[in-house]
């Protein structure tokens, strides 16, 4: 295994408050931590379909669509500097710290759902269909009309 011992030793020690109660939707695992590390010291961008704006449009005179996305990204750091850093990290993660950072990763995966299902994967609080708690999902694309495409 080529991984940091200390790194190991965390994620096999480490246990989430509602571990094995099945409190929320998903059970949570280790992966979780390592995700958490990974943007912590990896600073990742991740997409906010929310904001994504689609377009679709065929210039005057042609007869081939063209598309365009216009994509927002987010690194969220305000929510990585949350973590504690890899020897800190069993230690410093009590029940209010972990339910902050449940929270958070619950809605990284919602965000990301339709485009990456890896991050923060099973880090859900509630099933799909839950009032409050939707994925968020690819918006559909605007028409741009012809005459105002020159």
């Amino acid at each position: 295994m080529a991984c940091n011992p200390e790194l190991v030793e965390v994620l096999d020690s480490f246990r989430w408050f509602d571990q094995g109660s099945r409190l929320f939707c998903d059970e949570p695992g280790p992966h979780l931590i390592a995700d958490l590390l990974l943007g912590l010291y990896g600073y990742p961008y991740h997409n906010n379909l929310t904001k994504l704006r689609r377009w679709k449009y065929t210039a005057s005179g042609k007869k081939t669509p063209m598309y365009l996305d216009v994509f927002i990204f987010d690194q969220a750091r305000y929510f990585y500097d949350l973590v504690p850093t890899l020897p800190f990290i069993s230690d410093c993660l009590g029940f209010g710290e972990q339910l902050t950072l449940r929270a958070c990763m619950d809605s990284i995966f919602r965000h990301n759902y339709s485009v990456c299902r890896e991050w923060f994967y099973a880090a859900t609080l509630a099933e799909m269909g839950q009032p409050g708690f939707t994925f968020v999902d690819w918006p559909d694309r605007e028409l741009i009309p012809s005459e105002a495409v020159t």
